[in-house]
């Protein structure tokens, strides 16, 4: 894989991570809670991105999921700077962020798959046309 794409997708995974965790649950678009739109948008940017690599799909999966963990510990390291007291509980922290990564990489993994099953049968209908 091309290191411009590999950076492209960690920065947008990045860019998701520094959202999701800067919102703090508060974004709240057309009455749909913050915690169902976050998997949407990590599954719609792993669709997306596998659509057009079209190679390397679990590779992309970790990049993305990689992205995101980068963008909520430097967001948190940033917050502890600020103002430690509001993260005294560590270990809560680590159990929240391997439940980001679980379902971050859950949600990459099924767009992956989506994205090349689609293409899978494009392939499919031109080997069959042709």
């Amino acid at each position: 894989m091309k290191r411009k794409v590999v950076i492209l997708i960690i920065l947008v995974g990045f860019v998701i991570g520094v959202i999701m965790y800067s919102s703090g649950g508060k974004i709240n678009i057309f009455n749909v809670k913050f915690w169902i739109i976050w998997p949407s948008v990590i599954f719609l940017s792993s669709f997306l991105s596998d659509l057009f690599i079209k190679k390397y799909s679990i590779i992309t999966a970790i990049l993305l999921s990689l992205g995101v963990m980068l963008g909520q510990i430097i967001n948190n390291i940033f917050d502890t700077i600020i103002n430690s007291t509001s993260h005294s509980l560590l270990g809560m922290e680590v159990i929240g962020y391997l439940a980001i990564l679980f379902i971050t990489g859950l949600t990459a993994l099924l767009g992956v798959g989506l994205s090349q099953l689609i293409l899978f049968f494009r392939r499919r209908q031109n080997e069959s046309t042709s």
